[in-house]
């Protein structure tokens, strides 16, 4: 308190004074001259001449510098742990890094090294800076370099993962994966879409990384089936993974092939072994 509005308004770092500019009568500002690294005392003075006797002090810091920045990459999410190293830097609760206009905390290691978070930020390069007081930030012109968490791919805590078998991630900046539906599979990860069940198959769940062969007995003749509900047609028997209701396509050796001679099949018949009384097996012509 006690500030006066006057050209001779200064502030004294221990024997150094500088010019002050008046805020009010409890506030005014004023530059810290050149100095040493260490404690003085700080005082004020209305007239340059009587100087108060407070009985504050004022901490110059070393000079802070950045000259590296591990990685110098990360997503727009933020969230990527980087290690800056350099020199000048103090164990401090003012300690902070900033990415272009934001600051976060960091976290002191040793004088030459420290840590911090990187914020939320759109995709583009940003400059990175550290501050030992919270004010005085270094120009050290060491970028970042924010990405977007690329397709077929999700992002958490910073780390791009390839989607999973059985999933896929249709776009930029995703946080999860989404399982395939039922009637799709994806067997390779890292990719953007599912796959159609193909014909002699069926993909019954969610999440299925690789398709199942039609069942014995039934005939998948359709892309993207979820079960099989089509039985192996009267006169024939099916083996697993038959993909084709035409039972004259002789290109096609996955057909209803005809059941045995001197036996029937009902529909659904699964091999062409009889097994006595068993329907799913050709039986006995009486």
């Amino acid at each position: 308190s006690g500030i006066s509005r006057t050209s001779e308004l200064r502030c004294i770092f221990d024997t150094v004074a500088v010019q002050a500019e008046f805020v009010s009568e409890e506030i005014m500002t004023c530059y810290s001259p050149p100095s040493m690294e260490g404690i003085v005392n700080f005082e004020m003075s209305n007239n340059n001449q009587e100087i108060s006797s407070s009985g504050k002090r004022f901490f110059f810091t070393p000079t802070v510098s950045v000259a590296t920045i591990i990685p110098p990459q990360g997503l727009t999410a933020g969230q990527t742990a980087i290690f800056i190293g350099g020199s000048g830097f103090l164990n401090m609760t003012t300690l902070a890094c900033r990415f272009g206009v934001k600051s976060v905390p960091a976290i002191f290691l040793s004088e030459e090294n420290i840590a911090c978070v990187s914020p939320p930020q759109p995709p583009g390069s940003v400059i990175v800076d550290v501050t030992n007081n919270g004010v005085d930030y270094t120009n050290s012109r060491m970028m970042f370099h924010y990405r977007v968490c690329p397709s077929g791919s999700f992002c958490a805590e910073g780390e791009i993962v390839p989607c999973p078998g059985g999933s896929f991630c249709p776009g930029e900046g995703l946080t999860n994966f989404t399982l395939c539906a039922p009637g799709t599979y994806q067997a390779v990860p890292g990719q953007t879409s599912c796959n159609r069940c193909p014909r002699g198959f069926i993909c019954p769940e969610f999440g299925m990384s690789d398709p199942t062969l039609c069942p014995a007995g039934y005939v998948c003749d359709t892309d993207g089936l979820v079960i099989s509900d089509k039985p192996c047609p009267p006169g024939h028997y099916c083996a697993i993974g038959t993909k084709s209701s035409d039972a004259e396509d002789l290109a096609e050796s996955l057909r209803p092939l005809r059941c045995p001679e001197g036996f029937y099949c009902t529909f659904g018949v699964v091999t062409n072994v009889s097994v006595a009384a068993n329907f799913s097996t050709p039986q006995p012509c009486l």
